[in-house]
């Protein structure tokens, strides 16, 4: 054993604990109007389950059309290819 170099296995570590966590969580242009849409609907006092979905909903619209547009959204829609519970 040589105190003076650490195991290879011990420097791969390291370099794992140095790189930045990813949350998944793409940052959008309408994250501030998203996060205020679902302030709004906490202080409603409407279920918890209900802001997640709409959290998720959001999110995955956001990733897929420009929010401002109600077109745009409505077009996306109108031709996403889902089951009936989405």
């Amino acid at each position: 054993m040589n105190p003076r170099s650490p195991a290879p296995q011990a420097s791969v570590l390291i370099q794992t604990r140095l790189r930045a966590h990813t949350t998944g969580f793409c940052v959008s242009p309408y994250v501030g109007k998203i996060v205020s849409t679902l302030i709004k609907i906490k202080n409603s006092c409407l279920d918890d389950g209900t802001l997640r979905d709409v959290s998720f909903q959001l999110k995955h619209l956001a990733q897929h059309v420009n929010l401002e547009n109600p077109e745009e959204v409505k077009e996306f829609i109108a031709k996403k290819n889902c089951e009936n519970n989405y």
